[in-house]
């Protein structure tokens, strides 16, 4: 079930893991920032808004924290709805920046503008569960704090997905080759690009594209500690968490997707899923009990109690097959009973597969889900012959089970080498963004390289400088609608243009400078904070 928090700082979030026992969990906050946080930090939200249970379409956008008064002309009100922002604003370095703002002590910074909460008498850092803005909404309002969200986001280095297309320029091209590549009979598409350039920007606008397209949309960020490759049962619940499609003009998630499956009036196509090994399984218990917390964390990956009636998805480093499987499935019914398009992965932040992070066996073991991922989606000849080929599956002296064609692991346990693939026609697409110097990690394992590199392959370039001019006025239009203040002089030539990340964090830093040092030349601004 869906938790919802507040922090007293980063506002209002969603639960996604935990871990120490629950004394520390996983949160997704509304702000763009997605972190381990103690659970003594943290109190349930009392929010209006909160997600509705299981089956209901997508909940509204989740309030920031508590709803801020608008302080003043200079402050910084907190947004009334904004929505999570892309994987760049968390964990970006900002060392590359040439603009810091430094505002003068008697002018609050918008970081504490955002944050700081008055108390029941109107001074700041009171209880914010004790303070409610009580004056009528207006629209004029409403657009300014949505503005003053933004401006956040950005200042972070990412953009809110509402505000995805709006951001967007000088992408066509390679938005249009995504789509071409939809059309196509080819499963994977690698995108390269070095740090920062706007891949997953790009990937959020492709993901945006595929929703209204007909797809079932699920984003996943491999990071080396949270969702590695070698750890596949925690990219199933990436997936499931992530898992969007359109249904006529509501949104609906992963929940929302098997309840129709399981309500769904008995057809072929419904009683081939019940051959699934944990699909066919959740549509037989879900009849019995279809408020079963424990079948609906187990289907979606985010149970580890055991259950001895339910079969088990194994947290082992050699359980590829059993998720590879999985997504098969949910390819199968996105297709065939949702009617949709298929499914649609975007696999974000690929290159952190490398073995500079991993032990030897951890590395060897993201590599294989890697490589099944891979063939899963082009629904490789190999994974056919091996799901159907009796002693297809043996064991090799020194590697333990390994696939007779496909070359791919399986656990050792005969009950759990279940297919890769579940039906020839997966209807699966995954895309998967890399920076260039992922390919040095391959080296060593031919296999891999060689999937990764026959994939097609769409590179990015930097921005051109008219895109970013272009880019720079749309930030600027929507500071100034964030702060009703008029920028004096052009800061054009003093941002960094090299990646639009950055370009992007520098442009709203330098329009800091101007709104906290009015009347101040920026260039002088810029090189005192480069000899400081």
């Amino acid at each position: 079930m869906t938790e919802t928090v507040d922090h007293e700082r980063y506002g209002t979030g969603v639960v996604e893991g935990r871990r120490y026992q629950g004394f520390e969990l996983l949160v997704q906050f509304s702000c763009g920032i997605r972190r381990w946080v103690p659970r003594s930090e943290l109190r349930r939200a009392s929010h209006k808004g909160i997600p509705p249970g299981r089956g209901g379409a997508e909940p509204a956008p989740l309030l920031a924290g508590t709803a801020l008064s608008d302080l003043s002309d200079g402050g910084a009100g907190l947004p009334d709805m904004i929505t999570p922002t892309s994987s760049d604003a968390i964990g970006v370095p900002v060392t590359d920046l040439v603009l810091c703002s430094r505002p003068p002590q008697d002018v609050v910074a918008p970081e504490r503008e955002i944050f700081a909460l008055p108390d029941a008498e109107g001074v700041g850092g009171g209880d914010p569960q004790r303070y409610t803005d009580h004056r009528a909404p207006s629209p004029e309002r409403d657009a300014r704090l949505r503005a003053r969200g933004t401006i956040e986001a950005l200042r972070q280095g990412g953009v809110p997905r509402e505000m995805v297309e709006h951001l967007t320029t000088g992408r066509d091209g390679e938005l249009n080759a995504i789509q071409e590549w939809l059309e196509s009979g080819d499963g994977c598409l690698r995108i390269d690009g070095d740090y920062g350039v706007g891949k997953s920007h790009l990937l959020d606008l492709a993901a945006l594209h595929a929703l209204h397209a007909g797809w079932a949309v699920a984003r996943v960020e491999i990071d080396p500690n949270e969702t590695p490759f070698h750890k596949p049962k925690r990219l199933y619940q990436s997936i499931t968490r992530s898992l969007k499609y359109y249904s006529g003009d509501q949104l609906h998630n992963f929940s929302d997707l098997m309840t129709f499956v399981a309500e769904s009036p008995e057809s072929d196509d419904t009683r081939t899923l019940r051959g699934h090994p944990y699909f066919g399984t959740f549509i037989r218990y879900w009849g019995v009990d279809s408020d079963n917390e424990d079948l609906w964390d187990w289907i979606g990956g985010e149970s580890t109690a055991y259950r001895s009636y339910l079969p088990r998805m194994l947290g082992y480093q050699l359980a590829a097959n059993i998720y590879c499987n999985l997504l098969s499935g949910l390819g199968w019914i996105a297709k065939d009973i949702l009617g949709l398009r298929g499914l649609f992965v975007l696999i974000d932040e690929a290159e952190s597969i490398d073995r500079s992070f991993y032990s030897n066996y951890q590395h060897t073991m993201g590599l294989n889900t890697l490589k099944g991922l891979i063939f899963t989606a082009n629904g490789n000849r190999s994974l056919i012959r091996e799901a159907t080929e009796e002693q297809a599956i043996s064991r090799q002296a020194g590697r333990g089970q390994i696939g007779r064609y496909s070359g791919l692991r399986y656990p050792g346990d005969r009950q759990h080498q279940f297919s890769y693939i579940w039906r020839e026609d997966t209807s699966i697409k995954i895309v998967l963004a890399f920076v260039p110097e992922f390919f040095e990690s391959l080296g060593y394992d031919n296999d891999a390289y060689l999937a990764v590199r026959e994939m097609p392959s769409l590179n990015i370039e930097s921005l051109s400088r008219i895109d970013h001019a272009r880019l720079l006025r749309q930030i600027t239009d929507i500071y100034r609608e964030a702060y009703h203040f008029e920028p004096q002089g052009d800061v054009f030539e003093l941002l960094p243009k090299g990646k639009t990340r950055i370009f992007v964090k520098a442009a709203v830093e330098a329009l800091d400078l101007m709104r906290f040092h009015p009347g101040q030349d920026l260039q002088d601004l810029v090189i005192h904070d480069r000899e400081e």
